[in-house]
């Protein structure tokens, strides 16, 4: 099983040097294969909960990437925004997993 920093890692990959609205879908999408993947006996809730904290731990790391930008992107405001756009990927790399299965 992949630890936390590796499943970071993986997402950050995913997303590439610079967060883009694609790099943040590709790593969303990831995000939830790995949650289907590697959490099988939890409910859909509980996976949806496991990618968005591990995906947000990922885009959490471009915050710091410009340290003039990483002391406004701590503020408590853009940390709240930053959960809601990950849960929106989130959600939506979940779409995608199911319209690829379909």
């Amino acid at each position: 099983m992949l630890n936390m920093q590796q499943i970071t890692q993986q997402l950050q990959s995913n997303i590439g040097n610079v967060l883009t609205v694609e790099g943040l879908k590709k790593a969303a999408k990831e995000a939830a294969r790995l949650a289907n993947q590697l959490l099988p006996g939890a409910t859909g809730t509980e996976k949806a909960a496991a990618a968005e904290a591990w995906l947000l731990a990922a885009v959490e790391e471009y915050d710091n990437k410009i340290p003039v930008l990483g002391q406004f992107m701590d503020l408590p405001l853009i940390d709240r925004l930053e959960a809601a756009a990950v849960r929106a990927a989130v959600a939506w790399g979940y779409s995608a997993l199911e319209l690829d299965a379909a």
